[in-house]
């Protein structure tokens, strides 16, 4: 690619200096100091927990940071150390001690070129390689730091490389903003519909569990396995029923008799449920099965399959919803250490049963917002698999390649 160089990042560097050692506290008083914390895995920022320190004028100017500064994290655990956030300038700052505070020639290199470059997968990789341990911790010093090579494309261009990855981050936020979203509405909606399920205050039609519940069935106990060979099924477990939805990124597979495929063969809209936890938060969490693809289920979960009374997801809603909680959590016993929900108990839990009709509308305005969210978190999911081609072939070359070559 014309015009692209590599150079060492001491090479770019107008100033390096490490953060402030002072005493900060939680008083709202000085000047917030970013500390390691402050700063995540990815290189994006969390201001949730800021710190306080009251600096001098002399020590401000030393230690304070400005838009564009980057911050290197130069000590913490192995894995972490070499963290690298980019500051936005949003209000006056100050670095802690454990930080790096990077200044580049903006006339040679973007801030946020640099960024991307400490924070893609082939760095990661380099900084974990560097870091020397001591004491718990792992250090990378400022000399180390500067010794880093990365590739230098003429500004225009590392502009619009960074524009596109940025666009991709900005689709991924939006499409988690979207699932927040969804997952605050939903629950709302069926208060304003339904009511609270815990007092019913519209007077629905109330009946045990076990009226709508046409089978309750514990799942497989037969060993599984990481992979899957032919013939084997996927064995949904209690990490695979959570947030109300089945998770299907942790997948465990078995080799089953047809008689214990037979019982255990999941249908579109049976309900699964946690039974057994050593956290009574989670017994009784449920989700719908959407016979996305076949599947069983392992023995510490319940398979509830419903009447026509009920809907599935009316159903998981309703048993999951904070205000119906406790009634899940008390229904629960203990044994040696762990919390356990029987079919007993679950079927005797009370449930509001509003006509098909009103359920079917609350499911229609639910799965329209998943949908919603569904689509944005596919089209995030391809714009990061493009930016991290993007990465990978901008950031994870080795020194004499230019990226495109093929050398």
């Amino acid at each position: 690619m014309s015009g692209w160089q590599q150079a060492k990042l001491g090479e770019l560097i107008v100033e390096a200096a490490y953060g402030t050692s002072v005493k900060c506290s939680d008083s709202a008083e000085g000047i917030p100091v970013l500390r390691m914390g402050n700063v995540r895995y990815d290189g994006t920022l969390d201001l949730s927990d800021l710190k306080y320190a009251s600096l001098t004028d002399t020590e401000r100017a030393k230690f304070g940071i400005e838009e564009g500064d980057i911050l290197f994290n130069r000590t913490n655990s192995k894995e972490l150390v070499g963290k690298t956030g980019l500051w936005d300038g949003r209000f006056p700052a100050a670095a802690a001690s454990y930080f790096i505070r990077v200044r580049v020639a903006r006339d040679i290199v973007c801030p946020k070129w640099v960024w991307r470059f400490m924070n893609s997968a082939a760095m990661k990789d380099r900084l974990f390689a560097t870091a020397r341990g001591a004491i718990g911790q792992a250090n990378i010093n400022s000399e180390e730091l500067k010794s880093f090579v990365l590739p230098v494309p003429p500004l225009n261009e590392q502009r619009r490389i960074v524009g596109l990855l940025d666009r991709a981050a900005e689709i991924r936020r939006r499409a988690d903003a979207a699932r927040v979203k969804a997952r605050a509405v939903i629950p709302a909606l069926f208060l304003d519909m339904f009511g609270d399920p815990a007092t019913n205050p519209k007077g629905w039609r109330q009946v045990r569990f076990s009226e709508v519940v046409s089978e309750f069935r514990y799942g497989t106990n037969k060993k599984c396995h990481d992979s899957q060979s032919d013939g084997d099924v996927a064995v949904l477990r209690i990490p695979n029923v959570i947030g109300g939805r089945i998770d299907w990124s942790d997948l465990k597979f078995s080799t089953l008799p047809a008689k214990e495929r037979a019982k255990t063969d999941l249908r579109t809209g049976d309900v699964l449920f946690v039974r057994t936890n050593g956290n009574p938060e989670y017994i009784g969490r449920c989700a719908m099965f959407e016979g996305t693809r076949s599947a069983s289920y392992a023995s510490y979960l319940i398979r509830a399959r419903l009447t026509a009374d009920l809907l599935p997801f009316f159903a998981v809603i309703h048993f999951n919803h904070k205000r119906y909680r406790s009634f899940v959590v008390r229904a629960g016993r203990t044994t040696a250490g762990n919390f356990n929900l029987s079919t007993e108990g679950l079927g005797a839990l009370r449930i509001v049963i509003p006509p098909i009709p009103l359920q079917t509308a609350f499911a229609e305005q639910t799965q329209r917002l998943e949908a919603t969210a569904r689509a944005l978190d596919i089209a995030a999911t391809r714009a990061e698999a493009i930016a991290a081609a993007l990465s990978a072939e901008m950031f994870g070359v080795l020194p004499g390649r230019q990226p495109g070559n093929g050398a």
